[in-house]
């Protein structure tokens, strides 16, 4: 369990984007995939060109896999499994499988949606129609030259074909959509959280605001009605000397709450600054 925890930690790591770990799902449940496709063939008694370019695709496979996380290059890895396999692995097991006839339709269905999904910008659509054109081909190919394909040995076995392609599929697919909803879901769950830390971080400030505005009309008052009142005491020296006195202690409290609001702005904003 330890080994297979760190497995999975580094093909789905936090730094990674949700393509790339869209990919990750592709390409390990892929090779799982042609693994248990390759079984099948050999019970099925397909010829062995058809295995030999089954284990060329799981090479490929795992090539993509260290592009994308060996040298950190996703999408690269993406655009080169998406067009060898949809323009060379896939058109060439269409025809030693049977073409239509097969599990193939399937497989080249999710070729087509892979390079749709995990591709960005304008080489998607660039790749999707190569690889659409690749499967075209495959068909009119097959249509033209019926005797090149290599059929399956029985209904049956067309059958089984069927089922374990559509059962691999289906599978793939399922991963992908239950891991985008489990990002989704986790992701609004952090928003959310954020939103709430933010809210209350707001309501503090509001709070504080609310506080230290009150603290500062205090000494204020007293500085202006002190002013008034010394302004009205020239000739009661006693009394000017008080009131000046009391100015210049509501003066102080008025400098120390702004230096407090100022060291708390320069706080939030990341600022170092020296206290002397």
């Amino acid at each position: 369990m330890g080994k297979l925890k760190r497995i999975f930690k580094f093909f789905y790591q936090e730094n990674y984007d949700i393509q790339h770990r869209l990919l990750n799902i592709i390409l390990l449940s892929g090779l799982i995939g042609i693994f248990i496709s390759s079984i099948v063939s050999a019970f099925l008694g397909f010829k062995v060109i058809t295995l030999v370019i089954t284990g060329f695709s799981f090479i490929s496979f795992l090539i993509s896999l260290w592009i994308a996380n060996g040298l950190k290059k996703p999408q690269t890895a993406i655009v080169f499994l998406s067009i060898l396999a949809n323009n060379i692995i896939l058109p060439v097991m269409f025809v030693l499988s049977g073409g239509m006839q097969s599990g193939m339709p399937v497989w080249s269905l999710m070729g087509l949606l892979f390079s749709v999904m995990l591709i960005r910008g304008k080489k998607a659509y660039v790749v999707f129609v190569l690889n659409l054109l690749g499967f075209i081909g495959a068909i009119i190919f097959s249509y033209l030259h019926p005797e090149s394909l290599i059929y399956l040995e029985s209904i049956r076995d067309v059958y089984i074909d069927l089922i374990v392609g559509v059962i691999l599929v289906s599978g793939i697919f399922t991963l992908i959509f239950k891991y985008q909803s489990y990002i989704y879901e986790k992701q609004k769950k952090e928003i959310l959280n954020a939103y709430k830390t933010a809210q209350k971080a707001t309501d503090a400030k509001t709070e504080f605001l609310s506080n230290i505005s009150h603290d500062i009309r205090t000494p204020l008052n007293a500085i202006v009605g002190y002013t008034e009142l010394a302004q009205k005491s020239f000739e009661d020296q006693d009394k000017l000397k008080d009131y000046i006195s009391k100015i210049s202690i509501a003066s102080n409290h008025l400098l120390n709450l702004v230096s407090e609001v100022l060291d708390m702005s320069k706080i939030e904003k990341g600022m170092v600054f020296n206290v002397e």
